[in-house]
């Protein structure tokens, strides 16, 4: 079958069926596979399976997400350890495409009490319904003081030429979330996803993960850090 790893602007879609004892319809399927999406999330809650946000670097192989697409992390989490064993090492590493997409396919996901492994630099543990949190329901009294995947459909964005970014707003409110991007890092983002400029974004799905903060000014806001900070699905109800 094809590699677990796939540029994202190929369709996400195989034509090849995969055979019953293929690893990579066992342990990546795809939403648009099968219909098995409950059934792993109930599986990886059986398992008490840890689930590992994995951000790439420039370093790896460019844009294309092989790297952080699924790779199970057990030699990972085993060494770290130390010689604790009794600790679950049962764990799966997921980059934010991946986790954008089972957030948006996979309905049990969402509400999921599953560990998730934030990328932050104390690799902060935090239950999969309190990692995620939508666009619409961010609050700055909650959701700046450790990192989160911030997710939803994305909004137009306005640009700021003092400070070269592009803010995409929640509401009207000083404290409503905002998303903010600087202009020199919005040409990745479209290269990966076949866009044309960063209005092609409107109206589809948004993962990112970020510190979220309060800027001095009191405006709440998210930062897209780099392309492999995100996550970007198009909706398929969308025109």
């Amino acid at each position: 079958g094809p590699s677990a790893g796939r540029r994202s602007k190929v369709a996400h879609f195989y034509a090849l069926p995969h055979g019953d004892d293929c690893d990579i319809t066992r342990s990546y399927g795809d939403p648009w596979e099968d219909d098995n999406s409950d059934q792993t999330v109930a599986h990886w809650e059986q398992q008490n399976t840890t689930l590992i946000v994995r951000i790439a670097t420039d370093q790896e192989e460019g844009s294309d997400e092989s790297a952080a697409i699924g790779e199970p992390g057990d030699s990972e989490s085993r060494s770290r350890g130390g010689g604790d064993r009794t600790r679950s090492t049962n764990s799966v590493s997921r980059g934010p495409q991946r986790l954008l997409e089972q957030l948006v396919h996979w309905p049990s996901f969402r509400t999921s009490p599953l560990t998730l492994r934030m990328p932050d630099p104390s690799r902060t543990e935090v239950a999969v319904h309190d990692a995620f949190v939508r666009f619409e329901d961010a609050q700055v009294e909650r959701h700046t003081h450790q990192w989160h995947g911030f997710w939803g459909i994305v909004r137009p964005w306005n640009f700021w030429p003092a400070h070269n970014s592009y803010y995409c707003n929640f509401g009207p409110a000083q404290q409503s979330f905002r998303i903010a991007l600087l202009r020199t890092r919005i040409q990745p983002i479209l290269d990966r996803y076949g866009l044309s400029s960063i209005d092609d974004m409107v109206g589809h799905y948004l993962l990112l993960f970020d510190f979220a903060r309060e800027s001095g000014s009191g405006r709440f806001m998210a930062d897209i850090n780099s392309v492999h900070h995100i996550g970007f699905l198009f909706n398929e109800e969308s025109n």
